[in-house]
């Protein structure tokens, strides 16, 4: 990524490692916004920069982990202490030994590669320390530069969604579910793994704690097969709690988006489907949402009727 200018306007990358890792919250915050950017500029279309760090050359990358290289060395130590203990003792043990070594080199420093894993372990370190006290901004910020893609499944981003969820701020739930969307961009409706990667606790757990206005927003967005509980993603539950606590402009965009979607089902013969939906949106609380959605109802079982007939 050399001569982007994105990169040259951010300090070096193991500037903002050493900063983000400092116990001064003046000093990380606006390093991790840094990172992020880094991050995002330093992506490409398959490949999060987060994963790319961890076999890239030395040279062009951040030392990362003292410990362990202090660990190699006491390692080198032992090795060069065996050899000096007497070849009389073993020479096949010896050679065991450089054996070892050699492979060791292979997997690291002679090889030009990094030995602690990348960026992903300080970066999770230095966010679990500050994750409390950074602002929604920037957990947003985060969050976009570790949620590019559906199959990016590193667990900090989904500790970061929670954390937005937690807060409440509409601005920063707006930008995790802009995210989101533009993290499927190439995505497949109805290809989850359904098990617990990112991508799908987001969907399953994070959204459900979401504000209506982020909601609101999601699922305007979404299509009738993020939409779908048998063929779909899904997402359709997302309704109730989208609809619990909406303002009206929010609450009539939503009753629009369900009125489609059950004619949809109910043009497509899903007449299973059709009735579940209708029983998950009975749970909603009483008030306008729920009246709302009874006269939607009535509606369009009248407006069947009359199509059948």
């Amino acid at each position: 990524m050399a001569g982007d200018p994105r990169l040259e306007a951010l300090p070096p990358i193991t500037e903002l490692v050493s900063r983000i890792g400092s116990l001064d919250l003046r000093t990380a915050e606006p390093a991790f916004g840094q990172l992020a950017a880094w991050i995002v500029a330093s992506s490409t279309p398959t490949s999060n920069a987060v994963t790319a760090l961890e076999t890239a050359p030395a040279g062009s990358t951040p030392d990362l982990a003292d410990e362990d290289e202090d660990e190699d060395d006491d390692g080198d130590d032992d090795d060069d202490d065996d050899g000096a203990g007497g070849d009389s003792e073993g020479d096949e043990d010896d050679d065991e030994d450089d054996d070892d070594d050699d492979d060791d080199d292979a997997e690291g420093d002679d090889e030009g590669t990094m030995q602690a894993g990348g960026l992903l372990p300080p970066l999770e370190t230095a966010v679990a320390r500050h994750l409390g006290a950074l602002s929604p901004a920037v957990l947003a910020q985060l969050f976009a530069a570790l949620f590019q893609r559906t199959p990016d499944n590193f667990p900090i981003a989904l500790e970061i969604a929670r954390e937005i969820a937690r807060r409440g701020d509409d601005m920063a739930q707006a930008a995790l579910v802009d995210a989101f969307i533009a993290a499927s961009t190439t995505y497949e409706p109805g290809q989850r793994a359904h098990e617990d990667t990112v991508h799908d606790l987001l969907i399953d757990d994070v959204f459900r704690g979401l504000r209506s206005p982020a909601l609101a927003k999601l699922l305007a967005w979404c299509s009738d097969d993020h939409l779908d509980e048998d063929d779909g993603d899904a997402m359709a539950p997302l309704f109730v709690p989208a609809l619990s606590f909406a303002n009206a402009p929010d609450r009539a965009m939503l009753v629009t988006r369900l009125e489609n979607f059950a004619t949809s089902l109910a043009a497509r013969g899903r007449a299973g489907e059709y009735d579940e939906l209708w029983e998950m949106l009975a749970t909603l609380p009483a008030g306008a949402s729920r009246d709302a959605i009874q006269a939607l109802r009535a509606r369009l079982a009248d407006k069947l009727t009359r199509l059948r007939g």
